[in-house]
């Protein structure tokens, strides 16, 4: 009879997708390294028609070229994916989380700056610490971890076991 629930347990965790792995630079850290001289922290030099009319592969693709020249940085497609995610945030004007480490008592990220950050497991609230745009926590208990960012009157949430950023990455046309 053990032998069969624990058969049966591994199968379920074995169904499971594994948690996305942490983003190894995070995008605002990159942001703020090779973009803000010109566009400001969190973006505040862009202006209020940013984006405006652009589809998940032309905002791609515009944040390609300013990162390939500008702002002089190669990017991985996981951080162009990211970083794409990040300038929706900035355009829709929400705070952005992303997971930049992990250990089994541990989460840190980044998040927006200006946000405060709250992290739950298993609905209970754990201690997070928060400086410029990088926050950590740590975690006590198991079950659902759960991140949420908030700044000004928009609020934004994390699973980590389903991504490593706040906001979707870029849906880009296939083109054959």
């Amino acid at each position: 009879m053990w032998a069969r629930s624990s058969a049966l347990c591994l199968l379920a965790l074995a169904a499971q997708p594994p948690a996305p792995k942490p983003l190894l630079r995070g995008p605002i850290a990159v942001y703020e390294q090779a973009c803000a001289r010109c566009h400001g922290p969190n973006g505040s030099f862009y202006g209020s028609d940013l984006g405006l009319g652009k589809t998940d592969a032309q905002l791609y693709k515009a944040v390609q070229a300013m990162a390939d020249n500008q702002g002089q940085i190669e990017l991985t497609s996981t951080e162009l994916e990211a970083q794409t995610a990040y300038h929706r945030a900035i355009i829709k004007r929400e705070p952005f989380l992303a997971i930049t480490g992990r250990t089994k008592s541990t989460l840190c990220g980044e998040v927006t700056k200006g946000s405060t950050v709250a992290v739950t497991v298993a609905g209970k609230p754990q201690k997070v610490r928060v400086e410029g745009f990088v926050w950590s926590a740590t975690l006590e208990g198991e079950g659902t971890v759960r991140v949420t960012a908030k700044r000004k009157n928009a609020q934004t949430q994390l699973d980590p076991a389903k991504a490593a950023h706040s906001h979707p990455p870029p849906r880009l046309e296939r083109t054959n």
